[in-house]
C-alpha cells in the first residue's frame, strides 16, 4: 500500500458559501469559475488531493462544493510518522539511559558485596574449628 492509498481513507468533503450583495446574472458564471479555478488552485499549491469540485451561483450567494478532499497531504502524514519515531527514539534513550543507570548501580553493588565477601572469608579463615 502506498501513502496515498492510506490518505484516500481520510477524505471529506468541503462546502465553501459565501453570501453577498446581489451578484448580477451576467456576473454569476464567471464568478462561479473564478471561485472553482482559484479553489483548484489553492488546494493544489498545498498538495492536497480533490475529487470534484463545484461551484453553485444565486443572485445573493455563491457555493462551492468539494468532493473527496484529503485531510493530510502526503508531506504532513510523513512529517507526523517522523514525529513519532522521533518520540520513540527518545522514549528508547530514556529507557537505555535509566537501564545505564541500573547496570552501574548493579555493578557498584556487586563491587562492594564481593568485597565484603572477601572480607567475611578472612574473617573465617582466622577461626578455627576444634
Amino acid at each position: 500500500m502506498d501513502g496515498r492509498e492510506g490518505l484516500r481513507s481520510l477524505m471529506a468533503d468541503f462546502l465553501l458559501e459565501l453570501l453577498s450583495e446581489e451578484i448580477p446574472a451576467r456576473m454569476q458564471a464567471k464568478a462561479r469559475n473564478d471561485l472553482s479555478r482559484l479553489f483548484a488552485e489553492s488546494t493544489a499549491a498545498a498538495g492536497l488531493e480533490t475529487g470534484a469540485i463545484e461551484a453553485l451561483s444565486t443572485p445573493r450567494r455563491l457555493v462551492l462544493i468539494a468532493r473527496n478532499i484529503a485531510e493530510a497531504t502526503q508531506a504532513s502524514s510523513e512529517a507526523q510518522s517522523a514525529n513519532v519515531v522521533a518520540s520513540n527514539i527518545q522514549h528508547i534513550f530514556a529507557v537505555t539511559e535509566q537501564t545505564g543507570e541500573g547496570t552501574r548501580s548493579t555493578a557498584q553493588m556487586v563491587r562492594e558485596l564481593s568485597r565484603s565477601a572477601e572480607e567475611l572469608k578472612q574473617s573465617v579463615a582466622r577461626f578455627k574449628v576444634s
